[in-house]
């Protein structure tokens, strides 16, 4: 492959990355910008849905596409027991201004009991989707030339873009959706104005466990997986929300882009860079790509704290 082939691909496989990164953000930032949480327990409740959905094609054989849909009420039951038995006992008995930090430990004590579980169930060893087991979906790889989209790679973008869209259509185009960007928009007008704030909170809370459930579905179509894998992507799943900016769906899907395409160009581009210091350096570590988006995330910091599209203060 020429240089302009292999920035092609780098780009391409970018995109697929971040897709979905934006899947595992558009969940956190929901349940942030209706209850000021950060729900350190996203990552974790999105291996759950990986590892259903690993447990359901490989031991029950179910079809892929099933595999993919019968969770979804599991989540939105695993969303109420979030909200019944940690965040809102947590609101009741913790001053406001506790709350947000509250509700993290509590979330964060959550996420590793998740970890335990999924430990002692599935083991620690590092598994993945067997491609037999997606069937009709396995396909192959899409060519122009030497570049080429895998069908699992496009699948995961297709799963993440469509849980993004179906949540832009419930919350601009039905009753519930509205009165959900109401509160976060402004929680005490929306209750003057008759909103049970509380409903509202819990439908939030199942809706933000379904999208990260399919995050972790998708994620799991394309990348290997481990029960503590999940702490890395959720630390992604804040960038993108830092990243994006709180209240844009357009700037969550363009910060998972940018984060995925920055790692992807990163690995690609610096080992030539540091070789030229370095000669023994070849390839960089994976562990790198972490490296930057850590880096990307301080910089927009320190430069536009709200986001790129986020509401500015």
């Amino acid at each position: 492959m020429t240089t302009v082939e292999i920035l092609i691909q780098t780009i391409i496989n970018g995109i697929l990355l971040g897709g979905i990164y934006a899947c595992f953000g558009i969940g956190l930032s929901l349940l942030w910008g209706v209850m000021r949480v950060g729900n350190f327990a996203h990552g974790a409740i999105a291996f759950i849905g990986t590892y259903l959905f690993y447990g359901l094609l490989t031991s029950f054989g179910i079809d892929p596409i099933l595999s993919m849909l019968l969770p979804i009420p599991l989540f939105l039951v695993i969303g109420v027991i979030l909200y019944r038995l940690i965040l809102n006992p947590v609101y009741i008995r913790v001053r406001p201004e506790d709350f947000e930090m509250s509700a993290m430990l509590s979330t964060f004590g959550l996420s590793l009991a998740i970890e335990s579980i999924l430990s002692l169930k599935w083991g620690t060893d590092i598994l993945t989707i067997p491609s037999s087991s997606l069937k009709y979906l396995r396909g192959t790889s899409i060519t122009f030339g030497p570049i080429f989209i895998t069908s699992q790679g496009l699948l995961s973008l297709s799963l993440a873009v469509s849980s993004m869209v179906l949540l832009h259509l419930f919350l601009t185009k039905t009753h519930l959706g509205l009165a959900i960007r109401a509160v976060s928009q402004n929680r005490e007008m929306a209750r003057a104005l008759g909103a049970n704030i509380q409903n509202i909170w819990l439908l939030a809370t199942g809706i933000a466990c379904i999208l990260a459930s399919m995050a972790g579905i998708a994620m799991s179509l394309t990348y290997a997986f481990y029960p503590q894998g999940y702490i890395i992507w959720n630390i992604k799943a804040f960038i993108v929300v830092t990243l994006g900016g709180l209240g844009s769906m357009v700037g969550m899907f363009l910060g998972g882009l940018i984060l995925g395409i920055s790692e992807n160009l990163a690995m690609t581009l610096l080992p030539s860079f540091f070789s030229s210091f370095f000669p023994h350096i070849n390839v960089l570590p994976l562990g790198f790509r972490d490296v930057i988006a850590l880096l990307i995330f301080l910089i927009i910091l320190l430069i536009r704290p709200q986001g790129l599209l986020g509401r500015g203060s």
